[in-house]
């Protein structure tokens, strides 16, 4: 078990140090334009998790913060599952930009209910919460027309619909049953006793979930990655490297016995 952990933990190691080198420091010169510049901030941020979640693996004992665990976890998961929602529901680019510019338009209408709701609390004087929503319309002339009106449909889907439509229209059983899993995972979470947290079986239980993890994020970064459009010397060791690292995942999840 500890050889096959040691395996997958080099074989993250190496993509990890592949995709910041290749597609990090090197991104496409579109990295600072939408649809790219989400999905590259959600690649850094994927690739950070990763790193940590693979460092886990042999870190995972009785004196180690399960919660933090899990709070890295379902943070990852939730933004695989989303990306990878994106994409799916996308026919092209075009479809791709207008559902993340809905998305950024949610995070927008909260921004303006948060500043609308601190005034009314704090007594904040008219003029300056007028300053603050028109200096936030202002900093976002994409996102709002000339009568300061959201011009795309907020939207945030949870994730549970998220998965229920990426189950639907995946055709590889596997991702369908890893999705679930984390889905699961990321929205539901058993309350555990210190003295459930000193048996073996919890650590082992603890440790799959992170490999299921991986499993969500080694995935998400595959429907990512094209948008890089790298060349093809390029793609072709990026395919190589996540397919050995999805290999090591597999090997290890078949010698776990939950």
């Amino acid at each position: 078990m500890n050889q096959l952990i040691n395996n997958l933990r080099l074989s993250i190691a190496q993509l990890n140090n592949f995709l910041i080198k290749n597609y990090l420091i090197e991104p496409n010169e579109n990295a600072n334009q939408e649809p790219y510049l989400y999905l590259y901030s959600i690649f850094r941020k994927l690739i950070g998790g990763l790193g940590e979640c693979g460092s886990y693996l042999n870190e995972i004992n009785h004196s180690l913060n399960d919660v933090s665990i899990y709070a890295l976890q379902k943070d990852l998961i939730n933004e695989s599952i989303k990306v990878i929602y994106l994409i799916e529901k996308s026919n092209n680019k075009e479809d791709l930009l207008k559902i993340i510019r809905s998305l950024n338009s949610y995070s927008l209408q909260l921004n303006l209910n948060n500043i609308i709701a601190y005034a009314d609390q704090h007594k904040t004087d008219t003029t300056s919460v007028e300053n603050e929503i028109k200096d936030l319309k202002l900093d976002n002339p994409d996102y709002f027309d000339a009568f300061g009106q959201l011009k795309f449909t907020p939207l945030n889907p949870s994730v549970e619909e998220a998965a229920e439509y990426i189950i639907k229209h995946v055709s590889t059983i596997n991702h369908k049953i890893i999705i679930k899993k984390v889905t699961d995972l990321s929205t539901t979470r058993k309350i555990v006793s210190p003295y459930e947290k000193q048996d073996q079986k919890y650590l082992d239980r603890l440790r799959y979930d992170v490999v299921n993890s991986i499993y969500i994020i080694l995935l998400a970064i595959t429907y990512i990655e094209p948008f890089f459009e790298k060349d093809g010397p390029t793609c072709d060791l990026f395919t190589e490297m996540i397919t050995n690292t999805f290999k090591m995942h597999k090997e290890l999840i078949k010698n776990t016995s939950f």
